[in-house]
């Protein structure tokens, strides 16, 4: 029996459920592989990131009450470029119009994490103009999306890498 794999959301899949029932070690490897792979985004999405605040009064400390309303409780830019996630996919996620299944998913996790990534239209002045001192240095998307354009082919090949080292494996073992 021989395992032919592509880089498409059914046949990897395929492979990567069938190597956790055959071999839960390789599938673990793999996975680990796949999410290694995938942190050269991340990285470079951090660096997209300005170490300080992108505009004048986002505090660096936390708000001593918590979050209230009227922007008292504004999360704190301190956590900024640690917050991202990798995910690589293990359930297929239902979406209007259908499901989907993605391989790598990578997440803007945290507050300032995910305003500074997509904060592109404001709905009232007040969130114009702050969109607008967020546009000064780069519009949205601005760290996680250009990241990814930057490095795809390069992420690409090491998960097609992955996927075929961990295909070649099983086929050898199989015979």
């Amino acid at each position: 029996m021989t395992l032919t794999t592509k880089l498409g959301a059914v046949e990897t899949r395929d492979l990567l459920k069938a190597l956790s029932q055959f071999d839960k070690e390789l599938a673990k490897t793999t996975r680990k592989r796949i999410s290694r792979s995938a942190r050269v985004i991340v990285a470079d999405a951090k660096k997209s990131i300005p170490v300080e605040s992108p505009m004048s009064g986002w505090r660096a400390v936390p708000a001593t009450k918590g979050r209230t309303r009227g922007g008292a409780g504004w999360p704190a830019w301190t956590k900024s470029r640690t917050g991202f996630n990798v995910k690589i996919g293990k359930k297929t996620r239902l979406r209007s119009g259908g499901s989907r299944w993605d391989l790598v998913r990578i997440i803007a996790r945290g507050a300032p994490a995910s305003i500074y990534e997509f904060a592109a239209q404001g709905q009232t002045v007040q969130g114009d103009q702050f969109v607008a001192n967020l546009n000064r240095s780069r519009q949205a998307p601005r760290a996680i999306w250009p990241a990814m354009d930057r490095n795809i082919d390069q992420v690409m090949r090491d998960i097609m890498d992955a996927v075929n080292d961990a295909a070649a494996q099983m086929n050898k073992r199989i015979g």
